[in-house]
């Protein structure tokens, strides 16, 4: 996120920061270095990223996207880890499915 502060002595050199940075010169340097899509309608419509399979392939399978189910609340971060840990055990086998499950109910309802 970028944000230029009302106080700012700079305001004239932020705001063409922000113009350059979401403008379809950056936007078709960051497609075409790093295979991100572009953030600009404009540069989204040139035949290079309309041809690109992968990138529409990914346009289209998160088309319908949302935020995943802890993004709101407050101790997301602790809630993640939690999950994260106890998948992570019964995939190293360190505790069977049903363990891991109820160890991360224990946690999850500790928090």
């Amino acid at each position: 996120m970028l944000v230029i502060f009302d106080k700012s002595e700079y305001k004239e050199q932020a705001a063409d920061l922000a113009l350059t940075l979401v403008s379809d010169d950056v936007a078709m340097d960051y497609f075409t270095n790093n295979g991100m899509p572009p953030v600009t309608v404009s540069a989204s419509e040139k035949e290079e990223v309309k041809n690109d399979a992968y990138l529409n392939g990914f346009l289209e399978s998160t088309a319908t996207a949302r935020l995943e189910e802890t993004a709101r609340m407050t101790n997301a971060s602790e809630v993640k880890s939690v999950i994260t840990e106890e998948l992570q055990a019964a995939l190293l086998g360190q505790k069977t499915a049903e363990q891991a499950v109820a160890d991360m109910e224990s946690r999850l309802n500790a928090l």
